[in-house]
This record gives C-alpha cells, structure tokens and sequence, in this order.
C-alpha cells in the first residue's frame, strides 16, 4: 500500500519511500531503510510526465553503500517500485 503523508512524498508499506522535486530534470529521492539513492528524470509534456534512462540513473546507492553493487534483479525492483508510486497517482513513467 502506498501513502502520501505530504506533497511529492510517497511511502510504501513495502518498505520503500520516494520523494520527488520536480522540474524539466526532476529528482528523484529513492530509499530502502538506510540505502538512498538519487534517480534523475526527464520531464516530459504528454501522456507519461517523466522518462528514466534505467542504465545511467539506477545504478549506485549513495555512501556508506556506495561499495554495494546493484544487481540488474535489484535495478528492476527499484525501477518497478518508482512506476508504483506513478501508479498511485495515476500516471505511467517512459523507461528507456
């Protein structure tokens, strides 16, 4: 179950969160507990509001588990966890 306790936050009984500050190269703060990462979107006009390009942006978590590599499994988990969030409100995000 997803939650929106305030404005572009998002938590998921899942144990996931994700905060969103938008703009034409919107970010995106994902975070599992204490692992956190940053994943940059490119807004877009139309249907889907935002493109992630998967292979440059869902690929190191930020320090101290900056050493920990993601695997392709993990990169699909994150990438469909942020599309539920979308989901939530409505919307669909382009993956390329």
């Amino acid at each position: 179950m997803i939650t929106n306790p305030r404005v572009n936050y998002y938590e998921s009984s899942e144990g996931f969160t994700l905060e969103i500050f938008p703009s034409r190269l919107a970010k995106f703060i994902y975070r599992e507990g204490d692992y956190e990462m940053v994943v940059y979107a490119e807004m877009l006009a139309g249907k889907n509001p935002f493109v992630i390009y998967i292979d440059d942006e869902i690929k190191q978590w930020k320090p101290p588990h900056d050493a920990e590599p993601i695997t392709e499994v993990k990169r699909k988990q994150i990438l469909e966890n942020i599309r539920k969030v979308f989901r939530f409100d409505g919307f669909e995000i382009d993956v390329i």
